[in-house]
């Protein structure tokens, strides 16, 4: 599957690809049409190498490292809120009448 890094904010496909908004990278299932054995990429968009497998392993493993943080950070954070116990107002000996 070809990877390109955007260089401009371009549209592909009906989105919005751009290098610092949401789509910084474009994922194609085919890569872009060959003219003379040369591959015609748009002027916004630069053609990335292929990840090798052990860098593909490597790349998931930190994400999937990332994602357990998150959620580790979410547990102690619910501890942590769950903890928290809210003071009432001590009570008076005031009698009314």
């Amino acid at each position: 599957m070809p990877v390109y890094k955007v260089l401009s904010p371009c549209f592909q496909g009906g989105k919005l690809y751009d290098p610092e908004g949401k789509r910084p990278m474009l994922y194609r299932d085919t890569p872009f049409p060959s003219v003379k054995k040369k591959e015609q990429v748009p002027v916004a968009l630069k053609r990335m190498k292929d990840e090798t497998l052990s860098e593909e392993q490597a790349r998931m493993a930190q994400d999937m490292d990332t994602v357990e943080a998150v959620a580790n950070k979410q547990v102690f954070d619910k501890k942590e809120i769950d903890a928290v116990t809210f003071v009432e107002p001590p009570k008076t000996n005031v009698e009314t009448l």
